[in-house]
């Protein structure tokens, strides 16, 4: 999304991960989206499949939990 962007609502997101050629990609967060007061973001998900191979470190900017190798799921409920 462009830091331009003052006015979004996004529900019920869900990202998905699979690095099984490269196990070892880890990737800073699943959404990118500017901090403005007209931008929320509801009931996201971050999934990595193949056994948790290859990580996403935040779910969206720098909040969010990671998934990965034994934390293969992770849900947030709002942002900001």
């Amino acid at each position: 999304m462009a830091d331009s962007v003052t006015d979004h609502q996004a529900w019920g997101l869900g990202s998905y991960c699979f690095f099984s050629f490269n196990p070892d990609v880890v990737a800073d967060r699943a959404i990118s989206a500017p901090e403005a007061s007209g931008v929320r973001f509801n009931h996201m998900v971050t999934v990595s499949l193949g056994g948790g191979t290859g990580s996403i470190d935040n779910i969206i900017n720098d909040t969010g939990d990671s998934v990965g190798p034994g934390n293969e799921v992770v849900n947030l409920v709002s942002h900001p």
